[in-house]
């Protein structure tokens, strides 16, 4: 499985976009969901893989990516960038960055529940990150004009930078 935003016309609209699958080890492709893919994560050991869509929300597929079903109850307004991330050590923890929206998921992205209203402080739509800790699924952290850390599942966040702009070297 890839997946991506599609391709970009000489006039510089999208168009194509969505998640391909390949069932003859990537001699042959074909779309099974269409859509401006941001991010694709899978469940180890399993045929269990996640598609963000802008503008729909989060998808899931159990059989390989051959279907694919709306995952995204209890998730609102999904336009702009949607980063998904997975806790590895627990598959049924997920978050999902929505502009300024955090959800949460432990039940595998059956129900998604608002954790935070205000997990980006700038750029909103342009330079999200979304990571979730190697063994501790309530620990994440959160990327946007500065990077913040939360340890209580995203409910509240710890920026670990005092600003941005002229006194930082890197700009995340």
């Amino acid at each position: 499985l890839t997946g991506g935003f599609g391709e970009c016309s000489a006039s510089g609209s999208l168009a194509n976009g969505g998640v391909f699958r390949s069932a003859d080890g990537g001699a042959s492709w074909t779309r099974v969901l269409t859509g401006k893919v941001e991010d694709m994560a899978f469940v180890p050991g399993t045929n269990t893989a996640f598609a963000t869509v802008q503008g729909t929300g989060v998808y899931k597929t159990t059989n390989g990516g051959a279907t694919w079903t709306n995952s995204s109850t209890g998730m609102t307004a999904t336009s702009g960038r949607v980063r998904l991330a997975i806790a590895p050590s627990n598959s049924q923890v997920m978050y999902v960055l929505n502009g300024s929206k955090l959800f949460k998921t432990t039940n595998g992205g059956t129900n998604w529940t608002s954790v935070n209203t205000s997990a980006c402080e700038g750029q909103c739509t342009y330079n999200q990150a979304l990571a979730v800790h190697p063994t501790d699924p309530n620990k994440i952290l959160v990327g946007s004009i500065r990077f913040a850390v939360s340890t209580n599942g995203g409910t509240s966040l710890s920026y670990l930078t005092a600003n941005w702009g002229t006194g930082q070297k890197v700009h995340q």
